[in-house]
Parts: C-alpha cells; structure tokens; sequence
C-alpha cells in the first residue's frame, strides 16, 4: 500500500515538473486572433496546475495506517482520493481598438507668386494742400472782420491749369466769399500755387468752415486726394462782439490776418505757427505783456522779424479811405522777457495804387519804457491809403519779439 502511494506521488511529481516544462505561448506575439484561444488554454493550464499541486499536497499530509488482510482474500487495492477537475472559466481581458495607421500626406510645395500692384492712372485735374499760407484752422476774428484767406495748392494731375481755372465754392459757410474767382496764372504738373480769396467773418459768434474746389475750363469741378474728390477749406472761430470804441474808424488788429506779411525767408503765414517762428512771425493777443510784465487788456499786433542778421517782417493792409481829422494811432514797444530785443518800428503807405512812402521810424530796446505814436492823416484825406507795418531788427533776431497795441485809424 504503501509503495502504491508513494508510485502515485512520483506520478503527480512528474505532472507538476512536466507542466513547468512546457514553453509559455508568449514567448513570440501570436497573431491578433489567436490570442483570445492562447489566453483560455493558459488559463486551463494554471487551474490544472494548482488542482495537481492541491492533491500532491494533500496525499503527502496524510498517515499511512496499514489494515490487516481479510482472511480468504489478498486484496491489494487502495482507494486512491480522486480529484476533481472544474471545468475552467476563462476570463477574456477587454478588447483594446487597434489602432489605425496614419498615413502620412505628403507636402506638395507651392511657390509663391509675387503680387504685381496695378498702378492707378493719374488723373488729368487733380491738387494737393501744401499748407495754410494765410488764415490758419481756427484763427479767430470778431463779427464782421474782413481777412484774406491763402492755400498753397500744388497741380498733381497730368493736365496744365491755365488761367481760366478758378476756385469755386462748394459747401458751409461762405463768408461773403465769392462764388467762383479765377486764378489767373497758368500752373504745369508739380508746380505751386498761392490761392487767395477774401472773405468776412460772420456776424454771430461761434466756429465756422467752408469748403472749396478747383474748376477746369471746361467746367469739371476736382478737389485734393487720390480720387481729387475731396474739398479744401477755411475754419475761423468768431468772437464776441466787442464794445464798440468811441472814435475808432478803422483797426489794423482786426484786419491783421488780411494783410499779406512776409520777411527775410519769403511769405509768412498768418497766424503762424510756432514751428514756422523763424521764417518770421506775425500773431495777434487780447491780453499782451508788456516789457517789465506789464499786461493790457487791448488787441496788439505781435510781430517777430526772419531768423539771421538784418532781418524784417512786414505787413501791407487792404486800402482804407481816409477822411479830414484822421489820426493814425498805436503804441509800440518790446513783449515781456524779451532782454535782448532790438529793433526799428516803420510806418509806411501807397496812396491810391502810388509808391511806398514813410510816415515814420522809431527804435526801441528792452528798457521797460513803450512808445506812443499820434500822426495826422489829413494830408491823405479822400485818398485810399495802403498801411505797411514794419519792424527790423538792429542785429541778429534774437529776443526781437514786439508789439503795435492797437494800431488803428480815429
């Protein structure tokens, strides 16, 4: 009995080392559908394998007892415990998503075309501002004040202007402006031209603009930009009226921006602009001061002459009439903080459309004093009188800012 049991555990013994002996399936990847079968039958293996090993162990924990033979019969057979195989379960792992490969799309190259710009055709009538020569945006003016407004305007079309081009009125406020006025000179492709329009300043305070074009002599209105459709202009702002002055027939301070002003380097624009101080300066002031910070509460004239030595600035005013008893009256002198200011004052005029005459020169310096002109106007009396307002410095420009405080005829 005993060898029997010890033959059945060689047995089991030689199961278990067979089993470890057997090559494990994944040693080299299966194709994808067979792998589900491979999974199940090492499943199957494993369960067999711990069945076998469970029984080994059992059998060996047992103690062999021997049983006295029956009498009449040698029996030799041993119950031998059965094990029981459980059919396995297989356990099926998730199904994974093979992944698709992605095919790469090759880059076909693509060589750029380079943009040609189709060039615009130049019109036949077109103008550019060039700049403000008289009368900038937002000069002021009191109600009624006559001034001359100035554009630079410069021929960018293909055509010749002649002198039957005119500037026409086109839109807003027309100041008393005409309605068309020729320009009366002939202006090629590229050149320049000052247009100059008279016009008045409206009765009522407030800001004001007008607009203006270009008219060919063949009646085709153009204006300024690319497509010469837009409109130059002219923008005052009016002030209150101001109390009227006993005895004041004509000021020169109200007609400051009509007068046509030029110095040293050539035109000067009025009002003109800091950055233009050089070329001369011509500005008006309700409330100067005076050298020693004196202030006055009238309308002065502030003139400065052109940059470099023997420098000027002057100014010729539309014609006024004069009649018997008129004086001409101003007071003149050095601004504030102009130390170093040195200059001659000249009063001049043309008489009906007759040569420039002098009424007078005066010199002054920053030496806190001003001087008060009174001139009598009766040898001129029925005559139309051209003011010219000059003042020259006595060196170089430096600090030569001055004034004509209420320069006027009574």
């Amino acid at each position: 009995m005993v060898h029997r049991r010890r033959l059945t555990v060689i047995f089991l013994a030689g199961v278990l080392s067979l089993s470890a002996c057997i090559p494990f399936f994944g040693s080299r990847p299966e194709p994808e559908e067979n792998l589900l079968s491979t999974l199940a039958m090492q499943t199957v293996f494993a369960q067999q394998t711990q069945s076998a090993f469970s029984t080994l162990t059992a059998l060996l924990s047992q103690t062999p007892t021997e049983r006295p033979p029956e009498t009449g019969a040698v029996t030799d057979t041993a119950q031998a415990p059965t094990a029981t195989l459980q059919p396995p379960t297989a356990t099926l792992p998730p199904a994974t998503e093979t992944p698709t490969p992605t095919t790469a799309v090759p880059t076909v190259g693509v060589t750029p075309v380079p943009f040609t710009p189709t060039a615009t055709p130049v019109p036949c009538n077109r103008a550019q501002f060039v700049e403000d020569v008289q009368v900038r945006d937002g000069a002021e003016f009191y109600p009624g004040e006559s001034f001359t407004k100035i554009w630079r305007l410069r021929n960018t079309g293909t055509c010749t202007w002649s002198k039957d081009y005119a500037v026409v009125f086109v839109d807003g406020n027309q100041m008393s402006g005409p309605v068309s006025q020729p320009l009366g000179v002939t202006v090629a492709p590229g050149q320049t031209v000052d247009v100059a329009v008279p016009m008045t300043a409206p009765s009522q305070r407030g800001t004001f603009t007008g607009y203006w074009q270009l008219r060919s002599s063949g009646g085709v209105l153009f204006g300024i930009g690319d497509s010469a459709q837009s409109s130059f202009w002219v923008r005052i702002s009016v002030l209150s009226p101001r109390p009227t002055e006993v005895g004041l027939k004509y000021s020169l301070a109200d007609a400051y921006c009509s007068a046509e002003w030029r110095s040293n380097h050539g035109l000067v624009s009025c009002p003109t602009s800091a950055s233009d101080a050089d070329r001369g300066l011509v500005a008006r002031s309700f409330e100067p001061v005076l050298e020693g910070g004196y202030q006055e509460d009238q309308a002065a004239i502030i003139l400065q002459p052109g940059s470099g030595r023997d420098g000027f600035i002057t100014g010729t005013f539309p014609a006024f009439r004069v009649s018997n008893y008129d004086d001409f009256r101003a007071v003149i002198g050095c601004m504030d903080r102009s130390p170093k200011c040195d200059v001659t004052f000249q009063l001049s005029y043309t008489a009906d459309g007759g040569p420039v005459q002098s009424l007078g020169t005066w010199t002054q310096k920053s030496d806190g004093e001003f001087e008060t002109i009174v001139l009598d106007l009766n040898h001129l009396a029925g005559k139309q009188v051209r003011f010219i307002l000059t003042v020259y410095n006595n060196g170089d420009s430096t600090d030569d800012r001055v004034f004509w405080l209420l320069p006027s005829v009574r």
